[in-house]
């Protein structure tokens, strides 16, 4: 009840909309839908009531709200199945559970924090309550599994165009799975995936985004390394929105990929690549060894020139690349 009424009020933009029409709509009492807004006054929202007149929302607080993503959004599917929670351990973990149990496509788990957060290779992920936008998407592409990876290029090219429409920022790409503000990293990617021999099953995007941090806020030994959009642009987002504009970008991606192939992906993410021209670092389980970045493949894997002048694919997985002077 509460995410449909608030849906409305979305709905009606600068204009009232009358308390009848809200129990006409919904099928509610007058008193039920008072008491609907009365909590959402008491937990921020600035809603104003006329006689006659009816309701009109005024300002909303930075809360996770299903109602507020899917009107950011205004997607057909990505972000329009979405379960939020206040804690959890992962979204990724609450995602695949999720999925086994048959999400739709496009189906959003977010959190206000993780107690278990984690990112590529394992790692830990800061996800402090309400300083950053955690969430994880569930993705059914009718494809096999050796396929998915651009899946992860697509979910970066994503949240880089939505950076950068929301808070104006230019946000490149350091392969395959970061997103840079100014040379720090803003954002983090991790897939998982569940497959059969033939066919992805499903595959969770994991997107961590730094948005409320300070820089006090960051364990100091990555302090050169992450930096948060408060950091970067003195502003405060609203996370709604930007989840929204995500799930946005991501539907239209989504889109082409599965009608026109990846071509648009690669290209997107070659033009706002942070990594390309770089002198970089691979680590993999043999060993580390100097390289530098010359393009991406039509796959999207990337392609390197070594110390012997050299040219080799790089497979997203296999390898961690790093910058030489800086993250990246």
């Amino acid at each position: 009840m509460r995410d449909a009424i608030l849906t409305l009020l979305l709905e009606a933009g600068e204009k009232d909309i009358s308390g009848e029409k809200i129990c006409e709509q919904l099928g509610v009492t007058r008193a039920a839908v008072w008491k609907h807004i009365k909590a959402l006054r008491e937990d921020g929202f600035e809603i104003a009531s006329a006689t006659r007149r009816g309701y009109r929302l005024l300002s909303m607080p930075d809360h996770l709200e299903p109602a507020l993503i899917r009107h950011a959004a205004g997607t057909r599917e990505m972000g329009q199945a979405i379960q939020v929670y206040d804690s959890c351990d992962s979204t990724n973990l609450r995602a695949k559970e999720w999925a086994a149990q048959g999400a739709p496509n496009g189906a959003l788990v977010l959190a206000e924090t993780q107690t278990a957060g984690r990112g590529r290779l394992g790692r830990g992920w800061n996800s402090a309550k309400g300083q950053g936008l955690f969430m994880s998407v569930v993705l059914r592409p009718p494809f096999e599994a050796q396929r998915a990876p651009i899946l992860t290029m697509l979910s970066a090219a994503a949240v880089s165009a939505a950076l950068e429409e929301v808070c104006k920022v230019q946000a490149p790409i350091k392969w395959p799975n970061d997103v840079i503000v100014n040379g720090k990293k803003v954002c983090g990617i991790l897939a998982e995936m569940s497959a059969d021999m033939d066919n992805v099953q499903w595959v969770v995007m994991g997107i961590g985004i730094n948005v409320a941090q300070g820089i006090e806020d960051f364990p100091e030994e990555i302090r050169d390394k992450a930096t948060s959009l408060l950091i970067e642009t003195g502003r405060s987002f609203q996370r709604c929105a930007l989840a929204g504009a995500v799930m946005r970008q991501l539907e239209q991606r989504y889109d082409q990929l599965m009608t026109a192939g990846v071509g648009a992906v690669v290209d997107y993410c070659r033009r706002h690549s942070a990594t390309l021209g770089q002198e970089v670092l691979l680590v993999t389980r043999e060993g580390k060894y100097k390289a530098r970045a010359v393009d991406l493949a039509e796959d999207g894997e990337l392609i390197v020139e070594n110390e012997q002048g050299q040219r080799e694919k790089v497979v997203s997985g296999e390898v961690s690349v790093r910058g030489i002077l800086g993250y990246v």
